[in-house]
């Protein structure tokens, strides 16, 4: 816990932790944090959010790959995070520059889809292990991909089943032009390809595997993709 300081204003007992994975292996203290300023306050937000992302922008000389690539993102209607900067001070010592980005979470939800009722799952971080968020399937029991996806809803009703039945769609359809329309917003998911690749995002789903979010939207019950991390 730790009372947070922006442009004058102070906010108490936010939660404040270490964050990243070749983001953490910088050489000096300039490491990643994740904000959550309703950590222990379940009321309090910053700007109308719960948390955000401090990242150390390592390996990037520029800082400006990830605000480039969000504001992109933004530009051409991808479902992506905003991003800004940050110079962030740790008990009043200047520390360094920070890329500053939103987080994914309820309020986001709200935010772009205008419904936060439906079920997000992130990846896996299929950098570090052989369970990867990879669309397979894996059989009609939730037990193979809950070690595969990590759902970040746990209140959403029958968490898993929409999960599985894109999947199922992807793979057992007779009709797969016809199938995976209706459970896939393709448009949104071709764009935010488009964009990954577009800028050499080599974290993304095409690239290592990792680095998005899925929202299955209650209105429509179609999957829509979030870039994550670019």
């Amino acid at each position: 816990a730790a009372t947070v300081t922006i442009d004058g204003v102070p906010y108490d007992s936010v939660g404040v932790r270490l964050k990243g994975n070749a983001s953490f292996s910088h050489p000096n203290d300039k490491k990643p944090f994740r904000l959550s300023f309703d950590e222990y306050r379940d009321e309090q937000r910053w700007d109308g959010l719960k948390g955000v992302h401090l990242n150390n922008c390592w390996e990037d000389p520029t800082f400006l790959r990830e605000k480039l690539h969000l504001d992109l993102c933004r530009d051409a209607g991808i479902a992506a995070p905003r991003a800004n900067f940050a110079a962030v001070s740790l008990n009043g010592v200047p520390w360094g520059f920070y890329s500053l980005v939103e987080h994914v979470d309820k309020t986001f939800l709200a935010a772009r889809f205008g419904d936060d009722g439906g079920t997000l799952y992130k990846a896996n971080d299929g950098f570090l292990g052989t369970l990867v968020s990879d669309f397979r399937w894996y059989g009609g029991d939730a037990g193979p991909y809950q070690s595969r996806y990590e759902l970040k809803t746990e209140e959403a009703p029958d968490p898993w089943t929409d999960l599985i039945a894109a999947i199922d769609s992807l793979h057992n359809a007779p009709d797969l032009a016809a199938a995976l329309p209706a459970v896939v917003d393709l448009p949104g998911l071709y764009r935010a390809f488009a964009a990954d690749l577009m800028l050499s995002s080599l974290d993304c789903y095409a690239g290592s595997g990792r680095n998005f979010y899925c929202y299955f939207h209650p209105l429509t019950g179609k999957m829509e993709w979030i870039v994550w991390d670019a």
